[in-house]
């Protein structure tokens, strides 16, 4: 393999770079949405039971124990429930922006270097064929076909290994946004139940959230902080 990358040239060195950190980051998405899978999985039945028994600080107390989207939109919604319409959905909104933030943390990243590797691998082959065909014409048109075919299969190299890199970086990137989509889908249906269990009518536009939150999904807010400041909003 290490034969093969000297072959290959100086082309193969930053493709060898997108592949590290496209492993770098695979990892640390697949820890990350491992530990924030939702350990409640009957969430909404308990704080269900916990809110008909009014006791709703118990129930609220319930989601900070866990490390879910869905426990921290849940927790919002029950710090926020008791206040007018436009706060509540402002909360939401704030939630679901910084939980957004990170279920998305480095996709583009791994988008761009499944694009990179590829267009890089591409490069690499031209750049190669454009050698031998140089060298081709310094010999005056006059090429052994082993050295002409010696010299191709060098410069297809990048090709093969750019593909090699971008292939399993773009079934990743596919599977962490299915599971970007379920968690939205998580989260919109949590809400609907909320909706219904405490007679409101909220809702979260997930399109354009970056751009109307974006300095609030930078910084995290601390829960507890007063419900009525928008700023707090129950995230953390």
């Amino acid at each position: 393999m290490l034969e093969l990358l000297l072959k290959g040239g100086w082309i193969m060195y930053p493709i060898l770079a997108c592949s590290v950190i496209a492993a770098a980051i695979t990892a640390e998405r697949i820890i990350y949405y491992l530990l924030s899978r939702n350990k409640h999985k009957n969430v909404f039945m308990e704080i269900s039971g916990l809110i008909k028994a009014g006791k709703i600080n118990e129930a609220v107390g319930l989601c900070s124990s866990g490390n879910s989207h869905i426990d921290r939109i849940t927790q919002t919604y029950l710090e926020n429930y008791d206040k007018d319409k436009e706060i509540l959905e402002e909360s939401l909104q704030i939630t679901a922006t910084y939980e957004m933030r990170r279920l998305e943390k480095y996709l583009p990243a791994l988008s761009l270097i499944a694009n990179l590797s590829t267009i890089l691998g591409l490069l690499g082959t031209v750049i190669g064929m454009i050698l031998v065909f140089a060298e081709i014409a310094k010999a005056g048109g006059q090429a052994e076909m082993a050295q002409l075919a010696d010299g191709v299969w060098q410069a297809l190299l990048t090709t093969a290994f750019g593909l090699l890199v971008a292939v399993p970086v773009m079934a990743f990137h596919h599977f962490f946004q299915i599971h970007v989509d379920n968690c939205i889908s998580d989260i919109e249906i949590q809400i609907s139940r909320l909706n219904i269990l405490f007679g409101r009518k909220c809702s979260v536009k997930f399109d354009g959230l970056a751009d109307k939150y974006d300095d609030l999904a930078n910084e995290p807010v601390e829960v507890g902080t007063d419900a009525a400041d928008v700023s707090g909003g129950g995230v953390y």
